[in-house]
């Protein structure tokens, strides 16, 4: 493309001002939008509990309510919120016209209805729509839609995942969702197969929500049963939905059933959802108080299993308790059974929670691609340089996408930093200040196996220059290797437990250099249902672990809890790699007491349960604990 030039005039110049002229005027008017806008909020309505069905289908798609009917069905069933959510069309949301509720909070959603599962868009924009043609092969197909959704304000749920019909068994994993739907309509067995899948990915720690819809259709299915109870802290849409994300809710039959769950320490509370704040050693209370579930049985799990159950007589009224130690466990959650058959089941769902949160290293699953590790150091002189990402695994990735993190101080003044990435991943890498002084590098698991994940990790630095690595697989066996002062790493084996033929099983692990001997971790065992401290690291006995049936697990000898070279302070520990230095904690109400005898350096330690003291005396365990079992927790 050429410039053209303008030639001067012989004997003058060229006048390049043209005067320009705009004129602004109103125009006609635009068209009014041709229906109502749902309002986003109730006025009046502050911080409270509020009953809500988020699946609801109209004559838009296969129901056969109208909408003005659905809304009458949720007002007779006494619901703050509904959402109507029809099978892949947005034309529910554009036929509010002069018919919006002033006293019911209407969600717009849509039913997303691919061949590969359902999932419900909820908190749409009236007139978006949400494609459903793709599958699982389709790649970052699903993921783009749950963006976009989320962008708009809206939250992604899981339909009935496991229903066992064409299109309707989930396929597109969980890693996206918000929240998943585990119960469906009156209770079946594919409701009891939802819960038991969500279970398992709590006791992964996964944060993903449960909720409970009804999935009404015709006037014979009823609206409201079951719904979701949730603590939000207004009737508004993103207060609502902020509120079932976080998983801030239960889920009950009907209306007349109430509950209240919380977990409480000292003054700490926390009720579903939320993350009550706990060290290893405090004392958690958790109540549930029950209303309206006449005949029925309560029960307390953690991923350990039942840990309480009580039955509710004919009153409907009923109260369970139990006392756990604080990160003993991961989570508490309560249900609520009613020992009548149903369709397909021996039993009936009356309510479900949303878990209490003791610990978890994971954010919402759609949110922990957002986590990045950073590092910085502390000078000599006590000042702190700048926080910066550190590097990408992959090549051309800016920064390290990770769940956990931990690091080792070496003599020469490097660090050695092991991350556990998005797939549960090992890595390990050497840092000196800002430097990266070697790539990434995955761990290989035992014998060399690829694609080892693992869930805890930790990492001690010794003066020779070698690393003592310890970790905890997906399953929960505790494995252990040693990072040779080459940087070479001769692979992972199991800890074994107190018969050859055994392993162990850890929820935590924890490993700390101390100057006068081999590495010093703590263990946590139970002898079904009691916790036992051992020397070792903190792990819950792995079904291959074999313990006498009356004594319980053999005493050993471990480090007195006090000595000159390690002082102890009940409320803090810390620890240093590059000096050799450490201090040893324990705290709670029953908390370890000293045992007599060094330990030998030459000879490791079998594993042992430590002695439990209470201000210097023995204390007996609890009777509803197992005979021959120690009470008591501590750490090094």
């Amino acid at each position: 493309m050429g410039v053209r030039r303008l030639r001067r005039p012989r004997g003058g110049t060229a006048d390049l001002r043209r005067p320009v002229d705009v004129t602004l005027h109103h125009g006609d008017p635009l068209p009014r939008t041709p229906y109502d806008i749902l309002p986003t909020s109730l006025a009046g309505r502050g911080p409270g509990w509020y009953r809500g069905d988020l699946h609801l289908h109209s004559v838009h798609s296969d129901g056969k309510r109208t909408v003005d009917e659905i809304v009458a069905a949720a007002r007779r069933e006494g619901l703050h919120f509904i959402a109507t959510s029809d099978h892949n069309t947005s034309s529910t949301g554009l036929t509010w016209r002069g018919n919006v509720p002033t006293d019911l909070l209407v969600v717009n959603a849509e039913e997303v209805t691919t061949r590969h599962g359902h999932w419900l868009a909820v908190g749409l924009p009236q007139g978006e729509w949400v494609d459903w043609r793709y599958g699982p092969a389709d790649q970052g197909a699903f993921e783009s839609h749950t963006r976009r959704v989320h962008s708009l304000g809206g939250i992604t749920i899981a339909a009935h995942p496991l229903t066992p019909a064409a299109g309707s068994f989930w396929e597109f994993g969980l890693d996206r969702v918000d929240a998943l739907e585990v119960w469906n309509g009156p209770w079946t067995l594919d409701d009891a197969a939802n819960i038991a899948a969500w279970h398992v990915m709590l006791c992964l720690g996964k944060r993903v929500a449960a909720v409970g819809n009804s999935d009404a259709h015709s006037p014979a299915d009823a609206v409201g049963r079951p719904h979701n109870v949730v603590h939000a802290t207004s009737l508004s849409t993103p207060a609502v939905l902020d509120a079932l994300r976080l998983g801030r809710s239960y889920a009950v039959e009907s209306t007349v059933v109430t509950l209240d769950f919380t977990a409480r320490t000292g003054g700490a509370v926390a009720g579903p959802g939320e993350e009550l704040p706990l060290s290893f050693f405090d004392t958690v209370d958790v109540t549930l108080n029950v209303t309206g579930a006449p005949d029925s049985i309560a029960t307390l799990y953690t991923e350990w299993g039942i840990m309480a159950a009580t039955c509710i007589d004919g009153s409907g009224r009923g109260q369970l308790r139990w006392r756990g130690w604080g990160k003993a466990s991961l989570f508490a959650r309560a249900e609520v059974r009613r020992p009548k058959p149903a369709s397909t089941t021996l039993d009936q769902l009356v309510a479900i929670t949303n878990p209490v949160w003791f610990y978890s290293a994971q954010l919402p699953p759609y949110d922990v691609e957002r986590r990045a590790l950073f590092h910085t150091e502390r000078r000599p002189d006590g000042s702190w340089g700048s926080m910066r990402p550190l590097p990408g695994a992959d090549a051309g990735t800016a920064s390290f996408a990770g769940v956990q993190s931990a690091v080792a101080g070496m003599a020469d003044g490097s660090v050695v930093m092991l991350g556990i990435a998005l797939d549960n991943g090992l890595w390990l890498t050497t840092v000196r200040g800002s430097a990266t002084l070697q790539p990434w590098q995955r761990v290989a698991g035992p014998e060399g196996m690829a694609g080892f994940t693992v869930r805890e990790a930790d990492i001690a630095a010794f003066p020779d220059g070698t690393c003592q690595i310890v970790v905890t697989a997906l399953d929960g066996t505790t494995f252990h290797q040693q990072r040779r002062a080459d940087g070479t790493l001769p692979g992972f084996r199991a800890a074994p437990g107190f018969t050859a033929k055994s392993r162990w099983g850890a929820t935590k692990v924890s490993i700390t250099p101390c100057p006068t001997g081999p590495p010093s971790c703590s263990v946590t065992a139970p002898t079904a249902p009691c916790t036992t401290v051992f020397a070792g690291v903190t792990v819950r006995g792995h079904p291959g672990a074999a313990w006498p049936a009356t004594t319980g697990p053999r005493r050993s000898r471990v480090p007195p809890w006090r000595s000159p070279a390690c002082p102890t302070d009940p409320r803090r520990s810390s620890r240093s790699g590059s000096t050799g230095s450490c201090t040893t904690s324990c705290g709670g109400p029953t908390a370890p007491g000293p045992d007599s005898g060094p330990r030998r350096a030459s000879a490791p330690p079998r594993w042992g349960p430590a002695p439990s003291e209470s201000r210097g005396r023995r204390t007996a365990p609890p009777k509803s604990w197992r005979s021959g079992s120690t009470a008591g927790s501590g750490t090094t």
